[in-house]
């Protein structure tokens, strides 16, 4: 029997996450001709466009890369699964801690622990990123634009 015959295709997993890009752009383009306001509809419009754009070029150079290597060649790994599966847990306590202490307090808890977790091992870059970016948003938003951010839920 010819092994190379009977040999299941592997699935490829980036055609998968184009199609899935293509679908959420797609929603949120559908979405964003709701909001009345044709300069407010403008930015997330190209930013679906952008997305969408995007992912066809990554669409392309997959099925590029797929001619281009023999079958059986490249198997998926999963070898950073498990932390990109604890940054997701991250990123939830995140979104989480911000809606109960607000964007400064849980932006300078969220942006060391996820450095350090990440491998930045220089303390002068994490305490520069942690102090800097809630000082540059403050600065920005509310002095410059005079944008408060949101209330948190306990303050």
């Amino acid at each position: 029997m010819n092994t190379e015959n009977t040999a299941k295709k592997a699935f490829n997993w980036d055609i998968l996450s184009s199609i899935f890009i293509y679908a959420w752009a797609g929603i949120f383009f559908v979405s964003s001709l709701s909001i009345k306001n044709p300069g407010s509809r403008m930015f997330p419009q190209i930013i679906c466009s952008l997305a969408i754009l995007l992912s066809t070029i990554f669409l392309i150079s997959t099925i590029r890369h797929m001619r281009k290597t023999k079958e059986g060649e490249e198997k998926p790994s999963f070898a950073g699964s498990g932390r990109a599966a604890i940054m997701c847990a991250f990123l939830i306590l995140y979104i989480l801690a911000n809606y109960l202490t607000g964007f400064y307090i849980s932006t300078l808890l969220y942006l060391p622990a996820a450095m350090l977790y990440l491998g930045q091992r220089n303390w002068k870059a994490v305490i520069g990123v942690t102090v800097g970016l809630p000082l540059i948003v403050y600065v920005f938003f509310d002095l410059l634009l005079k944008m408060q951010m949101p209330t948190a839920l306990l303050f």
